[in-house]
């Protein structure tokens, strides 16, 4: 009740000037809000770069990029799905500008499903890193685990009978959530039906393409282009300083 009474009191405050979304859902809670900088190329009169201040605010399930309006109202200006979320924090490697405690902010499919990003400017070195924390996906040694609202489903091909207390039986055509993956081959998912949960054999299961491998396949595309432009800039930069030995 106090999670719904909170999505219901952020939801008032909030206005969008991008494309809106119900944000009252009882599978919804609040994870971290707070204003950071946006640092842009953009310049002033002065010929100095421009810092806005923009409030996030992340669910377990979405991102809301906002800047205020007034005390205690904001204005939303993009949003994406948070499983389409990517953070990198090498910014600070460029030592010819200020870019202590930044992060880019990537969103793979936002409101206009195009790729926007930002570079963000916490606070504090603790305030950057907690919200690279919040913003990343969990991680767990030799397993991945899945969150309700972004996981992978499968189909039973073929039956199984649990041998085990903890694992679960399968009827061919079943379809079930997964929630955990282990490296040796076992899923831990729950069935739609029956909200049944336990173990069982990837090799009895087919996984179904929904709204969670498309979204992998996209985070798959996203790196793959990121490392050929890291090779490529690397590649331009040592054949820079080649031509630059050779001609002194």
């Amino acid at each position: 009740m106090k999670q719904m009474e909170e999505l219901v009191h952020i939801a008032n405050k909030i206005e969008f000037a991008c494309k809106g979304l119900p944000l009252v859902s009882s599978s919804r809670w609040l994870v971290k809000q707070g204003e950071v900088i946006e640092r842009t190329d953009k310049e002033n009169i002065f010929g100095q770069k421009k810092n806005s201040p923009v409030y996030l605010f992340l669910f377990n399930d979405l991102l809301l990029v906002t800047i205020r309006k007034g005390v205690d109202r904001f204005v939303a200006l993009d949003h994406a799905h948070r499983s389409l979320i990517e953070i990198d924090d090498s910014a600070e490697d460029d030592l010819n500008t200020d870019k202590e405690n930044t992060f880019l902010l990537v969103l793979l499919k936002n409101h206009r499903n195009v790729t926007s990003q930002r570079l963000l400017k916490a606070g504090t070195e603790v305030e950057k890193n907690n919200w690279i924390e919040a913003l990343s996906p969990r991680k767990s040694d030799g397993i991945e685990v899945y969150e309700e609202w972004d996981c992978p489903q499968v189909q039973c091909t073929v039956a199984y009978a649990a041998q085990q207390p903890g694992e679960l039986s399968l009827d061919p055509d079943d379809i079930l959530n997964v929630i955990q993956k282990t490296s040796d081959g076992w899923l831990e998912g729950r069935r739609l039906v029956d909200g049944e949960r336990g173990w069982f054999p990837h090799s009895y299961v087919k996984e179904i393409t929904n709204e969670h491998v498309q979204r992998r396949h996209l985070r798959q595309r996203y790196h793959v282009l990121q490392t050929a432009s890291k090779l490529l800039n690397l590649r331009n930069s040592s054949r820079e300083r080649f031509v630059s030995t050779c001609f002194k």
